[in-house]
């Protein structure tokens, strides 16, 4: 059996820059909104849902997407505008 040293993994810079971005900017929320935890939790959960975007496979992206814009229209209009008769 042989072991095997663990390493530290190699960190990221752009994933730094993310997290000291996030950190900064949720950081500048509480100091602007005084200390209200649904501003600073709603910016942190928008960065961290750009972030999502931004790491997970394009083809998931567009999955959604298309999703989305089949199943959410305008309420006054008909599904599709009878296009799929």
């Amino acid at each position: 059996m042989s072991e095997v040293a663990a390493r530290p993994l190699p960190i990221d810079p752009a994933a730094l820059a993310v997290v000291v971005g996030l950190g900064s900017v949720a950081l500048a929320t509480d100091i602007v909104s005084g200390g209200n935890l649904a501003a600073t939790v709603g910016v942190v959960l928008a960065v961290g849902a750009m972030a999502l975007v931004w790491v997970v496979p394009l083809r998931w992206s567009v999955t959604v997407l298309l999703l989305l814009g089949v199943t959410l229209e305008a309420p006054y209009e008909a599904f599709a505008g009878f296009l799929w008769r």
